[in-house]
């Protein structure tokens, strides 16, 4: 459990970063171009290296459907959701509404999984959905409902993701199954993105390169630790780290951009990071 934690909260420390570079990068290029490259990149890395270490990708014919509901959900549905959502609303409501990830996960994680829903779990859900609104306490919301609708979409797309993917983690090694996540996730990109047809004239080799670099960083590194995570961790506990995401993007948006903290953002930072300690020393 102590490498799962360890794991979990090393992703969100990337996490919190990447997003600090979604808000800049979302500016100078359409969110479905920016989620085709992320995946290209990080599947021209994988391939070949479960190719080389494995010698085949393979994954039996029954488990290719969840297989594939993973790559499409988590890797395609869920990036658009989260960058078209910020971008349609503000980075603070988006991280308002994707607070809510815990509460789907606890239910889903009684409903899949058979997990008690506790006092305990209860309180620390709602505790680091609080601390959550106090991070985002003075920066301009951007209300938008379609925004709403997308990141509450977006919410629920990475709840079930967590739900989806948690059976496969002990069944393959998680290079295979990043691998073939990431293909299926690619593929339902490019159909979505060929319909779309987005305007590509911002990608520049600058633009291109930083990508690239997330890409390898969030998706690759970052997925393959939180997978690993899934595994050691309830749906509940592992949803529930993901309210320690805010924290990260507010203190790297604090070293990047030299925003100030108020004293009411490190309250939320305090009470995000007592509620997952919490569950984490009870559980």
């Amino acid at each position: 459990m102590k490498k799962g934690i360890v794991a979990i909260l090393t992703v969100n420390m990337i996490w919190g970063i990447e997003a600090v570079a979604i808000e800049y990068l979302m500016d100078k290029i359409d969110p479905l171009v920016y989620t085709m490259i992320k995946l290209i990149v990080s599947a021209a890395v994988l391939v070949p290296l479960v190719l080389i270490k494995e010698r085949k990708l393979h994954i039996d014919l029954k488990d290719i459907p969840r297989v594939a509901a993973c790559g499409v959900i988590g890797m395609c549905l869920y990036f658009n959701a989260e960058n078209i959502g910020t971008e349609m609303t503000s980075a603070a409501f988006a991280t308002m509404i994707m607070s809510m990830v815990p509460v789907f996960g606890m239910i889903f994680d009684r409903i899949w999984f058979g997990g008690r829903i506790t006092k305990l779990k209860v309180v620390c859900v709602a505790g680091s959905i609080a601390g959550v609104f106090l991070l985002i306490t003075g920066q301009p919301l951007g209300v938008n409902m379609k925004g709403f609708v997308v990141m509450l979409f977006a919410a629920l797309f990475w709840a079930s993701y967590i739900v989806i993917v948690k059976p496969l983690e002990e069944k393959y090694s998680l290079t295979t199954l990043l691998s073939a996540m990431v293909l299926a996730g690619l593929a339902a990109q490019a159909v979505i993105t060929a319909f779309a047809r987005p305007d590509w004239s911002g990608v520049t080799p600058g633009i291109c390169a930083g990508v690239a670099l997330l890409g390898i960083v969030a998706v690759v590194a970052a997925e393959y630790l939180y997978v690993f995570a899934i595994g050691k961790l309830t749906v509940t506990m592992t949803s529930l780290f993901e309210n320690v995401f805010p924290v990260t993007s507010i203190i790297a948006s604090f070293f990047v951009f030299h925003t100030t903290l108020a004293p009411l953002q490190l309250a939320g930072a305090a009470v995000v990071l007592v509620s997952v300690t919490v569950l984490a020393v009870k559980e």
